[in-house]
């Protein structure tokens, strides 16, 4: 910009609060590090109990257990996936019979399988 085109206007837009609550306390000693992701400010105090927290050591298997991602385990050990062919018409009686008794298909095919083998 050469300066032939006049000065620059600034719109003055409402400050979200998340960003307003970094500004409260700015005039006392406290320094603030950023916000968290719930918008709370990060300070110097919060700083200091994270570290003693994470010097004190964390449980290493609920780490793991908060942070484990996918649906939850099915019976002792990891499930596996299994594709079937259905002809139309067992599929359709299959949906039927889901839907029924309130249950998903998955849900409806496990326990056909289990009667399956319970009775033999």
């Amino acid at each position: 910009m050469d300066g032939s085109q006049g000065p620059a206007v600034i719109h003055s837009m409402p400050m979200q609060a998340r960003y307003q609550k970094l500004l409260e306390g700015r005039g006392s000693h406290a320094r603030n590090a950023g916000i968290k992701a719930d918008g709370t400010p990060i300070s110097d105090e919060l700083i200091e109990a994270m570290a003693d927290e994470a010097e004190r050591g964390y449980d290493v298997e609920e780490v793991l257990r908060r942070f484990r991602g996918g649906r939850p385990s099915m019976g002792s050990a990891a499930s596996s996936v299994k594709s079937v062919r259905l002809d139309p018409e067992l599929k359709r009686d299959l949906l039927l019979r889901a839907a029924e008794e309130h249950i998903s298909v998955p849900e409806a095919i496990r326990r056909a399988i289990g009667q399956y083998l319970r009775a033999s």
